[in-house]
C-alpha cells in the first residue's frame, strides 16, 4: 500500500515538468495504475484486519472518508492553481500523496521478526 501511494506521489510530481507528450502519457498511465492498486488493496486490508461482525462500518468509514477526500481535497488544492497554476496543482497533489506515504509508513504495523531485534 505504501509503495502504490509513494509511486502515485512520483510520477504525480513528473507532471510538474514540460515533457513529450509520449512521455506524458507513460507517466499518467503508471500513476492510474499505482493509483489503482489502492482502492482493492484498502478493502482487502481492511477485511482481514477487522473482526467480521464490524466489517461493514469500516468499510463504510472508509468509503465516508474517501468522499470527504473527493470533495476537501480538490477545493483545497484547487487554491494551489490560483497563486502557481497548474503545475502547483500536480504540486500539491504529489506533496500529499507523499506526506500520506511517509505517515502510513510509520503507522503500519511492524511485523514480528522486526519487533524482536
Amino acid at each position: 500500500m505504501v509503495a502504490s501511494v509513494t509511486t502515485s506521489a512520483i510520477f504525480t510530481g513528473f507532471l510538474i515538468f514540460r515533457m513529450p507528450l509520449w512521455l506524458m502519457a507513460a507517466s499518467l498511465f503508471c500513476l492510474g495504475f499505482a493509483l489503482g492498486i489502492g482502492q482493492p488493496l484498502t478493502m482487502t486490508i481492511i477485511t482481514i484486519a477487522v473482526p467480521s461482525n464490524s466489517r461493514g462500518a469500516w468499510l463504510a468509514l472508509r468509503l465516508s472518508a474517501n468522499r470527504v477526500g473527493q470533495t476537501v481535497l480538490p477545493a483545497t488544492i484547487g487554491l494551489c492553481s490560483a497563486v502557481a497554476g497548474v503545475s502547483g496543482v500536480f504540486g500539491a497533489n504529489a506533496l500529499v500523496l507523499g506526506v500520506t506515504a511517509t505517515i502510513s509508513g510509520y503507522l503500519m504495523p511492524k511485523s514480528r521478526q522486526e519487533n524482536d531485534n
